[in-house]
């Protein structure tokens, strides 16, 4: 059955992220551990264990759709100011220091964050949404993955407006 790639299914973060859909990859020896040690098979002779039931089951389930994650709208915007501009390219660029593996949760915490400053009218939604995609995929993130994320994330974002400090 196809599954495609999550973490939110599998739970977070004690258990894998499964990277299963056509940009997906699989971590084995001689791949490079973010340390510098090479992984390595303990044993030849063992073969790889399927997936658990409960696992499969939760992948089974359906997903939301992009749509339905739309539901919450800001205020109509006049703009990004100087300053949600600034506080917009600092935090998608700090999203260029971020390890593989860690890309989804690094862009809906940045898109998380800017979308309060959306609600605080300092940053125009449609931009918000145009610069996070494209920093999404930047980082590898498939399309559909990073419009699902930048969509999450600015809904939940707009519930709390940001204040200048």
């Amino acid at each position: 059955m196809p599954i495609g790639n999550s973490t939110a299914p599998l739970g977070s973060p004690a258990e894998p992220h499964l990277r299963a859909g056509a940009r997906g990859y699989v971590v084995a020896a001689p791949s490079r551990h973010a340390n510098g040690a090479r992984y390595s098979w303990r044993d030849l002779e063992t073969p790889l264990a399927p997936l658990p039931l409960a696992w499969l089951e939760r992948l089974a389930r359906p997903k939301p759709s992009v749509h339905a994650v739309h539901a919450l709208k800001p205020a109509p915007s006049r703009g990004s100011s100087p300053y949600g501009r600034a506080a917009m390219r600092g935090e998608l660029a700090s999203l260029a220091q971020i390890e593989p593996g860690g890309c989804n949760n690094a862009l809906n915490k940045a898109v998380f964050k800017l979308a309060g400053w959306v609600s605080a009218g300092e940053l125009d939604s449609h931009e918000l949404h145009e610069r996070a995609t494209e920093a999404g995929l930047a980082l590898g993130l498939a399309y559909n993955e990073v419009e699902k994320t930048v969509a999450s994330a600015m809904n939940a974002g707009y519930s709390r407006p940001r204040r200048k400090a």
